[in-house]
């Protein structure tokens, strides 16, 4: 049994946020979450609907702009002729530079400008200059795209903690949020190994140190997620990364139906072995460089992952793990020597059940 939810949200004024009717031409799908937990998978995966773009972590373009950074086209996101043309539409008339326009952006969506987001008291002035930056920057890539719906997975990290309650309540746009989680096994080996975008590979010495990093991270960050999600307008859809290696047909089914599109060809086309295009991504994992590529579960940090780690990392996380659906199989992470884990995905009335097939684990693209 799947373990994925809705998120409900709680009710708040929209009176002086209205969203627009040109806004509704095009709907933007948000993934928040911590990385590593699958948002790139996500989205790569999304970007097989004909309908939908692909746009990576869309909330640091004005940044890797500046930087010079790469296109998942593999050329620099100044010379790509995707982001060219929407730039020339984005910046057409404006006063402002990509470091100015980055500024903005950050003081409304960061984490340090949360309160003032969820009590709705950010100045008139910059909450306006903020609805016309993005409202600008997503119409130009529809505009460009000739597509409906956006994905941007930004996520949730500390300068975009308030994203997407930002890009509903002060941009007016139609959110759709998906909260991607994983196991915090999973995402401590990931660091551990030095995975993820290579855009923010930062230096921590030791392993220890960077796995006790994660697992702070992940907490922190979720946390955070679980409570914006509840000041949507629709909540949020949250989708285990687990549950969308063992069932791939229904997750995308349910985020179909959430979203408002029918994900029957992109379903097919998973089945079908084809391999998955990979949009103009800015950000995410190092994989949407490549081409060709498949879909696979990688059990690797579950049996490669040492039994101090494993029992630490459901030790620190124990709450979030529990309202996630991870605690399950708790007893069997904890003992000695164990490397198989129970599936995550059988139900709680049935613990005798848990120790069935062995569970998929997490999924990674290969050639």
């Amino acid at each position: 049994m799947l373990r994925m939810r809705t998120v409900r949200a709680q009710t708040f004024d929209v009176a002086n946020h209205p969203t627009d009717t040109a806004d509704r031409m095009y709907t933007v799908i948000y993934v928040m979450g911590y990385g590593r937990s699958g948002s790139t998978i996500l989205d790569i995966l999304l970007n097989q609907h004909p309908d939908v773009l692909s746009g990576g972590e869309i909330g640091e373009l004005y940044r890797w702009l500046l930087a010079g950074e790469t296109c998942a086209c593999l050329a620099p996101i100044r010379e790509c002729s995707f982001w060219r043309a929407v730039c020339a539409q984005h910046f057409a008339g404006s006063t402002d530079d990509g470091r100015r326009m980055a500024s903005l952006q950050r003081s409304i969506e960061s984490l340090r400008n949360l309160p003032a987001l969820l009590l709705s008291s950010n100045r008139a002035r910059r909450v306006e200059a903020y609805r016309r930056q993005v409202r600008s920057l997503f119409g130009s890539m529809a505009l460009v795209s000739g597509r409906r719906w956006i994905v941007d997975s930004s996520k949730s990290a500390h300068h975009y903690t308030g994203r997407a309650l930002a890009l509903e309540r002060y941009a007016g746009l139609d959110v759709r949020t998906i909260h991607v989680v994983r196991d915090p096994g999973g995402v401590g080996w990931s660091v551990m190994r030095g995975e993820g975008s290579p855009e923010r590979q930062t230096r921590v010495r030791g392993p220890r140190a960077r796995f006790v990093r994660a697992l702070a991270g992940w907490t922190v960050t979720n946390a955070l997620a679980c409570l914006t999600a509840r000041r949507l307008r629709r909540g949020a859809l949250r989708v285990r990364y687990e549950d969308l290696c063992a069932d791939p047909r229904t997750v995308l089914d349910e985020i179909g139906k959430f979203v408002g599109l029918d994900m029957s060809e992109v379903i097919r086309t998973m089945e079908n072995g084809a391999s998955l295009q990979v949009g103009h991504n800015v950000g995410g994992n190092r994989v949407r460089f490549q081409s060709g590529l498949g879909f696979r579960p990688d059990e690797e940090w579950r049996e490669k992952l040492p039994g101090p780690y494993r029992r630490a990392a459901r030790s620190a996380t124990w709450p979030l793990c529990r309202t996630f659906g991870y605690a399950e199989h708790a007893a069997a992470v904890c003992a000695a020597g164990e490397t198989k884990v129970a599936p995550i995905s059988a139900p709680r009335t049935r613990p005798d059940s848990h120790a069935q097939a062995a569970f998929p684990g997490p999924s990674r693209f290969t050639r």
